[in-house]
């Protein structure tokens, strides 16, 4: 039997829409934060902006040394949870966020979808992680 269109109905479906955005956006920023820091296809990127050599002592240990060209990159393309972060800007502006909804400045808006970008993906990571190497 159809129910007929209430008010009631109407916020189920305005929440639901609301909360696979928010997903859909979480899952993208995790997957482009993923992509550049853990994937072969940025391997080059990655090597570009950082690369290690490996050094002998005088008693015959070799110790890898990691010298980075360009500090910052170098660091950023490393760390997933600094990937989050501007994963989280990245699409908040380019896309949607989910703190479209609040009424706040804009540039707050933009800074919130980066820290939320961060921590979600910071979340999903620890939760996949050991997934991906088989624990």
């Amino acid at each position: 039997m159809h129910q007929p269109f209430t008010t009631l109905n109407f916020l189920q479906i305005k929440l639901m829409d609301y909360l696979t955005s928010t997903l859909i956006w979480i899952l993208g920023t995790f997957g482009m934060a993923t992509i550049i820091v853990n994937s072969q296809i940025m391997l080059p990127v990655r090597n570009f902006l950082t690369f290690s050599k490996m050094i002998k002592d005088d008693e015959g240990n070799y110790t890898e040394v990691v010298e980075r060209k360009f500090k910052l990159f170098g660091k950023l393309v490393n760390c997933i949870l600094c990937m989050g972060f501007w994963s989280g800007v990245f699409w908040g502006l380019l896309y949607w966020h989910p703190f479209s909804k609040c009424e706040a400045h804009y540039v707050l808006d933009t800074l919130f979808a980066g820290c939320f970008g961060a921590a979600t993906t910071w979340i999903t990571y620890l939760i996949i992680y050991p997934m991906m190497q088989g624990k």
